[in-house]
């Protein structure tokens, strides 16, 4: 284990630990935050399983993706008052972004390489419901300062990380296949941007832990 990873896996059992600390304050969008930084750190160590049995760490990733969707799409479900229409279709969109993973990881990109075209959908989606957070805390403000809001860390997080990464994730395999390896200036984009996303996620637990957003989420 490099030291870059035992911080990165401290600061998910940090969440981890804070976010069951204080789970009984939280409303129901960020208890199934706390259980996605949980998969997360599963999957994370996981992938070192695989390391040391089969010398390679990409099968966990494959698993990941489409948990992820899940996990993601349940939160802004629960923080973002959709439509009818916007419902069924952000529920059309998961269930598509789930089927083409799962497509991708048994015929594609299989499991020995990184499943790339999975996070890049999932990257699309996640940009897509953060833009529609801001522009929903944009039109409906608070009395308070965004800084003060959960929600702002958390979409403020995503947006962070996978905006930033989602090229890097569309050429990973390309540049992969072409010249052998990745140059380590992309992998400490990912690092660097997993860090911050994570640190605002731990941001948006210690904030406001007793009072729902009332104007953000639909009070669940």
């Amino acid at each position: 284990m490099t030291p870059r990873f035992a911080l990165y896996t401290l600061l998910l059992f940090v969440i981890v630990i804070y976010g069951f600390k204080r789970y009984s304050y939280y409303q129901s969008w960020r208890k199934w935050l706390v259980w996605t930084i949980v998969a997360a750190l599963f999957f994370e160590l996981l992938s070192r399983v695989f390391i040391y049995f089969f010398h390679n760490s990409m099968p966990g990733y494959h698993f990941l993706v489409p948990a992820f969707f899940i996990f993601y799409s349940t939160i802004y479900f629960k923080t973002l008052n959709f439509s009818r229409f916007r419902k069924v279709l952000f529920l059309f969109l998961t269930f598509l972004g789930i089927s083409i993973s799962i497509f991708n990881s048994l015929y594609i990109q299989k499991t020995d390489s990184f499943p790339s075209n999975g996070f890049l959908i999932l990257s699309l989606l996640v940009i897509t419901y953060s833009l529609m957070g801001f522009y929903n805390m944009l039109k409906n403000p608070g009395l308070q300062s965004p800084l003060k809001e959960p929600f702002f860390w958390f979409i403020s997080g995503n947006l962070f990380f996978y905006s930033i990464t989602f090229f890097v994730f569309a050429y990973f395999n390309p540049l992969l296949k072409k010249a052998g390896s990745i140059p380590d200036w992309s992998y400490n984009i990912i690092y660097v941007s997993n860090l911050g996303m994570y640190l605002c996620y731990l941001k948006c637990l210690m904030s406001g832990e007793k009072q729902p957003l009332i104007n953000i989420t639909n009070g669940k």
